[in-house]
This record gives C-alpha cells, sequence and structure tokens, in this order.
C-alpha cells in the first residue's frame, strides 16, 4: 500500500520538527529537503544527509511516533488497543499460522494486547524493509506476547532474515502498544516523549 501525497507531506513535516528539535542535521527545519522511495517512503535528500539519517513515522488516535535510525533501515508501527475488532478473524486472515495457533491460546483477557502487539510487530517489519503491504503478512511470524521480548521468528522466503533484524515493543502511552524493527544487531534505544499541544499553549 503507497502512501498518499498527503501522508508523504505529513510524515516529511513531522521529521522536521524532530530533525530540528534534536539538531540531528544543523539545518533549519523549512530547509531540509526530500527524496522518495519506490514505495513512497520519505528520506532525507542525499546532500543534506552526511549521517545518512533513516526515520519512520506511526500514528493512531492523536499519538504520533517517530523513530530515527543512522544507516540502519528502520520501522515503527503503533495502535490504540481497541475493543472492537475481531482478533481471531483477522489473525487467521492476515498472520501466519504460527501466529493464529498462538493468538488462538491465548486467554481471553490477554487477546487483545497479544493481537495488537503481534500487529505492530509485523507492520514495524514490513515498514522497515520497505517494501509496504505487497510483502504477504502471512509470509513471516513474530512472536506475540506483548509482555515477552519482540522477535522476528521466521521469514519463509528468507531463512536467514531473523538474524539480520531487530525488534523492540514500545509502550507510548497507556492504551497504546508499538514496535520498532531495525536492521542489525539490538542495541540501545533512546526514547523521549512530547505533548506538542502543551508545547503550543506554553
Amino acid at each position: 500500500m503507497r502512501p498518499n501525497l498527503g501522508g508523504r507531506r505529513r510524515s516529511s513535516r513531522r521529521f522536521q520538527w524532530t530533525a530540528s528539535t534534536f539538531g540531528y542535521l544543523g539545518i533549519p527545519a523549512q530547509d531540509i529537503r526530500f527524496s522518495y522511495e519506490a514505495n513512497g517512503k520519505p528520506q532525507v535528500v542525499e546532500d543534506q544527509n552526511p549521517q545518512q539519517l533513516r526515520f519512520n513515522i506511526s500514528h493512531s488516535s492523536g499519538l504520533a511516533v517517530i523513530a530515527v535510525a543512522s544507516v540502519r533501515a528502520i520501522g515503527v508501527d503503533v495502535e490504540k488497543i481497541r475493543p472492537d475488532v475481531e482478533y481471531l478473524e483477522l489473525a487467521e486472515r492476515f498472520f501466519s499460522t504460527n501466529e493464529y495457533q498462538a493468538l488462538s491460546a491465548m486467554p481471553s483477557n490477554q487477546l487483545a494486547r497479544a493481537f495488537f502487539a503481534c500487529w505492530t510487530r509485523k507492520e514495524a517489519f514490513i515498514k522497515a524493509c520497505g517494501d509496504g503491504l505487497s510483502f504477504p503478512l502471512s509470509e513471516f511470524s513474530v512472536s506475540i506476547d506483548p509482555d515477552a521480548p519482540a522477535t522476528l521468528q521466521e521469514v519463509r522466503t528468507d531463512p536467514r532474515a531473523a538474524t539480520r533484524w531487530s525488534l523492540f515493543n514500545l509502550v507510548p502511552q497507556e492504551g497504546f502498544i508499538g514496535a520498532l524493527a531495525v536492521e542489525g544487531p539490538a542495541q540501545t534505544i533512546e526514547q523521549w516523549r512530547f505533548d506538542l499541544d502543551a508545547e503550543s499553549e506554553g
């Protein structure tokens, strides 16, 4: 699924704010320029990006998560945990057989968090790969336990992929769940939280 132009612009503006706030690029936010990969994913143009920064953005119900890495491919996804979802029906349709079976065995009071843990881990991975939803969700498996470390367990088309990617759990706010996928071995992840509405009022 290729992002529409409005989605591209929103992602670019959010990264401009992030880069300006943290001084990643050393240039004013309004001067940052972007190019777009074939799948619509924005990246900073090469002549402004000596650190080879990569970024990805996800948002749900008024909450946005911005992930930034140097050199490595990166993907992030966040979802609001909602009760009005046919978890097992969607899992049977979109998830791998292993994931569906594991989800079916979960206690009912853990089903919502487990479903969204699985969903965000899968979305973060395919966004990091850059293949979008053209990469079949059922062709790879991730761990589903929201309270256990996130892992990429298998990719049917690439048996060695699980050793080349790292997954991380994110809990950006109560009632939400997210995941981060990064190319290469695990490293320390730093997190910051901002309330932009509060900052604009101040």
